[in-house]
């Protein structure tokens, strides 16, 4: 997607920060110490992921439930464990399907849960803030919290899955398949193996099999019943522990697990409208077959009908994508690609992997040339397209959980994702961002770390739901603390401030909060009390110069010194706006000069500003107006902004002191009636006369 540049050059650590020299020493000694009070940022405008235990996973080749494997190796700990030769399948940044290592688990407790379901009978219990990937009706690709998901959206799954192949085969393949039949159907009483199907042909299979494969068998068959007496038949329960009917490792892990899926599905499968549905009473099992068949490929639908788990195995499975038309289309416009129209932006996901194909090896030898960032951004998004492994599963329901629920997270380091669930499906385990976070914490800021926005999350409840639920939480690795930063926190109402102090006090050895504000006088005295303060200046106009001329370099633009002089005289000292002018004149121009600057950013220039008003003060008032009139039509200026620069040329005017003063009470009075809803061009024109009559003094 195309990144706004004031997100893309964000600082990722204490040491990108421009300027504010001071206020980095002081936080670097935090990160040095491991240690911080509750911080509150002010200044001029311009800063955990889990699942339920029964969760199936992937882990070094075997399908385990996470509870199970983070309780194994945390002794039932919770907080983090260091985890060592633990592996999960998860995808790249292509969508391929890879093997991670784990760094550490996690176990912890909460009080909500999401439950999503799934056309295709997924279902998942994830924490509120637990990211999924998905495709939504606009055609994007992006990971999404839980609690924004919405119905009609399409959950990211694996196409296929790998499983850590080191067993050696089962040289004798009709043992795997006696082992089939018997995990179908077989089972033991009174001391004798016996199995039963209503179908005679699968019947003499499975007596044909145990006669070549046991010489102390002995056989008896009764009324589509066998009964088996053999000691080696035992032997060999006991060898694959078949009691618990499931899928030996050694099978799962091996190549003859095709021979074992179709000895069964020859068994058990039940043929009906070109599907094949294999039904079984047992839910572990049945979402065991689903992760087998995956790994060649077959995607399957799970439905529960009574207490009986249904495998549906069925050609026409819907296997559709959404694509964003947009990116795919500006890609041809810009490529000059002709005959590329697309009629819907549902594709089916061949169709859309062979036009992604298509394209891109027509444009292949332009790719060196091109340097539009949308474009290639744009390319990007058709690359994954035409690569990625990934099926699309619709949400079709979503519910939210209250309750005490004991929750499971592992970490994959750089790719943040791994395979599990009762279907796989793709789970991410990481979320936002903050330099002291990443300083102090390392690889584990994410876990250690919620961000909130309390201009949009303002109220009594969500402090004491989001915000408490995270400060009681232990925190990851060897930092005793995690962070909570609410930003824009002069936002949050007088009741939320006093419920996020007392939370503040009782969780203050666990947890450190940042507030960060335009206004710290909004913020309640108690809360300002229990803070170090930090008070952020504009920046240095040698700071701003510096951060946009490194930008100006990786985009490949031509930044003059006359458009870097405008675009530090339009910020103020503001960075974020500096950046943001400059990415709006880039969308323009390669070339970045004044006059582009003052275009885009609706700023005259500065002495433009100076001559109107030099011609007021010579008594010139009729020129002044219609120079005026052009800065607020040309160049459409808001009486404000015209009022802001006036303000600031105030100094480089050679008038003396006194009328300086006399000038800025004018401008004053002058903002005041037009916030207050005055009409500007009169005004502004009263303002100018004022000037005139000033000027004869």
């Amino acid at each position: 997607m195309d990144e706004p540049w004031v997100e893309k050059y964000r600082p990722k650590t204490l040491d990108e920060i421009v300027g504010q020299d001071e206020i980095v020493k002081r936080l670097k000694k935090y990160v040095e110490k491991k240690s911080m009070p509750h911080l509150l940022f002010s200044g001029p405008p311009g800063v955990g992921k889990c699942l339920t235990g029964d969760t199936k996973v992937i882990v070094n080749g075997e399908i385990r439930e996470i509870g199970e494997v983070v309780d194994e190796i945390s002794n039932g700990k919770f907080g983090a464990t260091l985890s060592n030769d633990l592996k999960v399948l998860g995808v790249d940044d292509e969508g391929k399907v890879r093997e991670f290592n784990v760094q550490y688990v996690y176990k912890d407790k909460t009080n909500a849960l999401i439950r999503i379901k799934t056309k295709m009978g997924r279902e998942l219990k994830v924490t509120t803030y637990h990211p999924l990937l998905i495709n939504n009706k606009n055609g994007e690709i992006k990971w999404e919290k839980a609690e924004n998901l919405k119905v009609g959206d399409k959950l990211a799954t694996p196409r296929y899955i790998l499983f850590d192949n080191n067993d050696k085969d089962i040289e004798n393949h009709d043992l795997v398949r006696w082992i089939a039949y018997y995990v179908a159907e077989g089972y033991i009483k009174d001391s004798k193996v016996i199995f039963s199907h209503n179908n005679k042909k699968i019947i003499n299979k499975f007596l044909e099999l145990t006669k070549r494969l046991f010489k102390d068998v002995k056989i008896e068959n009764k009324d589509n019943l066998v009964y088996i007496t053999s000691n080696e038949v035992k032997d060999i329960i006991r060898e694959y522990n078949l009691t618990n009917k499931r899928i030996p490792n050694n099978i799962m892990k091996s190549d003859t697990l095709k021979v074992f899926l179709d000895a069964y599905i020859e068994c058990e499968g039940i043929k009906k409208d070109n599907k094949i549905i294999l039904p079984t009473t047992n839910k572990d099992f049945a979402e065991e077959l689903s992760y087998a068949l995956l790994r060649y490929g077959v995607i399957v639908k799970l439905e529960k009908v009574n207490n009986i788990y249904k495998i549906i195995i069925s050609e026409e499975i819907s296997d559709k994508i959404i694509v964003d038309v947009e990116k795919i289309n500006y890609i041809c416009e810009k490529l000059g690609i002709k005959n590329v129209k697309l009629k819907s932006n549902i594709l089916e996901y061949i169709e859309c992997r062979k036009l992604c194909n298509a394209i891109l090896n027509r444009i292949y030898n332009q790719l060196d040339k091109i340097r539009d960032n949308k474009l290639l951004d744009c390319i990007g998004y058709l690359l994954f397209l035409a690569s990625n492994e990934i099926y699309w599963d619709e949400i079709v329901e979503i519910e939210q959980l209250y309750g005490d629920f004991i929750i499971y997270d592992l970490h994959v380091p750089k790719y943040h994702n791994f395979v599990g669930g009762n279907l796989p499906t793709i789970l991410h385990n990481t979320t936002a961002a903050l330099c002291l976070t990443r300083d102090l914490f390392g690889e584990n800021w994410r876990e250690n770390f919620l961000e909130l926005n309390a201009s949009d999350e303002r109220g009594i409840d969500v402090i004491r739901t989001k915000v408490k639920e995270f400060a009681r939480t232990k925190p990851i690795g060897d930092i005793p603390f995690k962070i909570i930063f609410l930003d824009e926190s002069d936002a949050l109402t007088a009741d939320a401030q006093n419920a996020l102090r007392r939370i503040m006090e009782k969780f203050s050895n666990v947890c450190r909060f940042i507030l960060s504000c335009n206004y710290p006088s909004k913020i309640i005295p108690p809360i300002q009390s229990r803070c170090a303060v930090f008070r952020f200046s504009p920046l240095k106009k040698e700071d701003i110069a510096k951060k946009l001329k490194e930008i100006a370099e990786k985009e490949n633009l031509k930044l003059t010194e006359s458009g870097l002089d405008a675009i530090i005289y339009v910020s103020e000292g503001d960075l974020r706006k500096a950046i943001n002018v400059l990415q709006t004149a880039a969308a323009l121009s390669n070339v970045i000069d004044d006059e582009i600057i003052y275009k885009v950013s609706s700023r005259a220039r500065p002495e433009e500003v100076k001559k109107m008003m030099e011609l007021a003060l010579e008594g010139k008032f009729m020129e002044a107006r219609d120079l005026l009139y052009k800065l607020m039509v040309e160049w459409g200026m808001s009486g404000e902004d015209i009022l802001n620069q006036m303000f600031r040329e105030i100094n480089n005017l050679n008038i003396d002191e006194r009328k300086k003063v006399e000038l800025a009470d004018y401008i004053g009075e002058t903002d005041f009636r037009i916030v207050e809803g005055a009409n500007e061009r009169i005004q502004l024109s009263s303002l100018l006369a004022k000037m005139a009559l000033l000027g004869k003094k």
